[in-house]
């Protein structure tokens, strides 16, 4: 027997209200998952080894922080866990959580867009490319703990939106739990990003909140500290090993304390320095096509459509009048990438100009129209600050720092009087942000250091694996995987494998890697991970070795991250190879996929 109308209606009526008047933004959301889908496509559907063997060992029973001595965070490995489980090994099936990551995604984005005034056309625009601008990292995925990161600060984001219209003590209570369960899942899923959550969202629930302040802030962070405890409980490990793995040992992956206190110092001259050195012309570029909507407007009164079009006209004129070198910049997504280079700057003079304008706003001068919703610049401030660690101190790759201060322009319009020419002319430069992310994305879906994955749909092939299904592989890394698994399978009935530094030959030859060594990169293990590995490698190494020796990406790990002193990985090279030069070990074949100096194939028994 159905439901009554009145027992579904307070659900459906929610869900209705999000897309009514929303067709424009329906079409944006299906062009994002097109987007998304083409990428998942042709970069995920080769199979991540990585999250694969840490999901299957948890499942096995092995600790994450005691015995796998993880450097990582756990709640994306609890995720996939639980995702394999339910669907199987199926590459296929598997990737359908990074569609349900996309989808979360963009309704982040819509829910965020609900505050806005701003008409159905234009949010659409908005919706579109802000999600462009999310994604444009080279490295970015939809299977990895980047995405969650974005959906749990997004959706803190969106929170914190409607603290701020909440009326009764029970709403400001309700959303305070909501925040704080966000914040902690975040602080379990990249500490460094959680922890500026959990700071942030409690310094903007007492500072937005109409009611109950104190007891609003302290039921976020207790709700934070709780959910920490639980996801931690739930891995099984104690929390004395957790906060020795993936806390201590893993900030001196990172450079220790004192890099990571600095780098957000560091940051700022970074990007000075980047678009003193290299973005000056493109910033130039887009400030004439953005002026010419204010002369537009203030000459001919011309209507947002109007100066969208022009500003379009002018803008493609500019591009065909650049050289080629600048063209195929721009085709790449490096506008995008000078613009969040420009974003962490504004993060930092926005939160000291909202100061400014709170203050004289307290003190009843300046006739300042207050909005409690500008404090959300501490959210983007603080999230900036902590991503500095991930980058030592470099301004690259500022991506969710530039999408949500675009998103806060149409919710909080702080150029009300120039808002008749501002407003197309943000629109103008998400579109042209949205056509250079997305060829940028075409020409390369994934690149990470040297390596640089083929356009989208070339030099790819379907190719059937016996274990995980259908995947869509890059010819050039197929021809390198199956020679490599079929020595193996023909000359070791063990399969003792081990993969450094990531576990792609031991998910394509589905051979677990040895010892739960899933892997080792330079700032993602901890030293005394890559210690007990030398160690076991003297005394009983596996029967097969797969080492991609990457000595320039090793070099520039310890510049930026260890002032220059030698990373333990770099007493692991000297192991392999003064193994090889002694004819202990031998090396099979040598093979020149990706970057770096060549993958190594070594047998290290008759």
């Amino acid at each position: 027997m159905p439901q009554s109308p009145t027992l579904q209606s307070p659900r459906m009526h929610s869900v209705r209200a999000l897309f009514r008047g929303s067709v424009w933004q329906c079409l944006s959301l299906l062009f994002c998952s097109l987007v998304a889908i083409a990428i998942i496509v042709n970069v995920e559907l080769s199979g991540n080894g990585v999250w694969f063997w840490y999901a299957d060992a948890f499942h096995r029973g092995a600790k994450l922080y005691a015995g796998l001595h993880l450097a990582l965070q756990p709640l994306f490995i609890i995720e996939y866990n639980a995702w394999v489980r339910l669907v199987g090994v199926n590459c296929i099936r598997i990737e359908m959580l990074s569609f349900l990551h996309i989808f979360a995604l963009c309704i982040g984005i819509l829910l965020v867009l609900r505050e806005s005034s701003w008409p159905d056309w234009q949010k659409a625009i908005v919706l579109s490319g802000t999600f462009i601008v999310f994604i444009t990292f080279n490295a970015y995925l939809f299977n990895d703990y980047h995405v969650t990161a974005d959906l749990l600060s997004l959706y803190a984001f969106v929170l914190l939106l409607r603290l701020a219209r909440a009326q009764t003590a029970r709403g400001h209570l309700g959303l305070a739990i909501a925040l704080g369960l966000i914040a902690g899942l975040a602080l379990t899923n990249r500490v460094n990003d959680g922890a500026a959550l959990v700071a942030s969202t409690t310094i903007c629930s007492f500072l937005i909140a109409r009611q109950r302040r104190f007891a609003v802030a302290c039921l976020c962070c207790g709700t934070a500290i709780l959910t920490v405890l639980l996801v931690v409980y739930s891995t099984g490990d104690t929390f004395s090993d957790y906060i020795s793995n993936s806390v201590l040992r893993a900030a001196g992956s990172k450079g220790g304390g004192g890099s990571l206190l600095a780098d957000p110092i560091l940051l700022v001259i970074d990007a000075v320095r980047s678009l003193r050195a290299g973005g000056k012309w493109m910033l130039l570029w887009t400030l004439l096509i953005l002026a010419a909507g204010a002369v537009l407007y203030r000459y001919r009164k011309a209507r947002p459509a109007t100066i969208i079009g022009m500003q379009l006209v002018i803008a493609a004129a500019a591009f065909a009048g650049s050289s080629a070198l600048t063209r195929n910049q721009l085709l790449h997504g490096s506008l995008i990438g000078v613009l969040s280079i420009l974003s962490v700057l504004l993060a930092y003079l926005m939160v000291a100009l909202v100061a400014i304008r709170f203050a004289l706003w307290k003190a009843g001068r300046g006739n300042i129209d207050w909005d409690p919703r500008e404090f959300l610049t501490i959210l983007i401030l603080f999230g900036t600050a902590a991503g500095s660690a991930s980058t030592g101190g470099s301004a690259g790759n500022f991506y969710w720092t530039m999408a949500l201060l675009l998103l806060l322009v149409p919710i909080l319009q702080p150029f009300r009087r120039q808002a008749a020419w501002i407003d197309p002319s943000l629109v103008t430069l998400l579109l042209l942000l949205t056509f250079t992310g997305l060829m940028g994305k075409i020409k390369s879906p994934y690149s990470w250091h040297n390596y640089q994955s083929s356009p989208m749909f070339q030099a790819r092939q379907w190719y059937r694996h016996p274990v995980y299904g259908l995947l869509y592989m890059e010819k050039d890394q197929l021809q390198f995987a199956e020679p490599v698994c079929n020595e193996i399978a023909q000359n070791d009935p063990q399969h003792e494998l081990l993969s450094l530094p990531y576990p792609y030959p031991n998910y394509f030859c589905a051979v677990a890697p040895w010892h739960g060594y899933v892997q080792t990169f330079f700032d993602t293990s901890t030293r005394s991970t890559i210690e007990g590995l030398i160690a076991e490698l003297q005394a009983d190494p596996p029967q097969w070795i797969v080492y991609q020796r990457e000595l320039a990406n090793l070099t520039a790990h310890e510049r930026i991250y260890n002032h220059g002193q030698r990373l333990p990985q770099r007493d692991l090279d000297d192991l392999i190879m003064h193994k090889i030069a002694s004819g202990e070990w031998q090396l099979v074949d040598k093979r020149n996929y990706l970057e770096g100096d060549g993958w190594l194939v070594i047998r290290t028994r008759p």
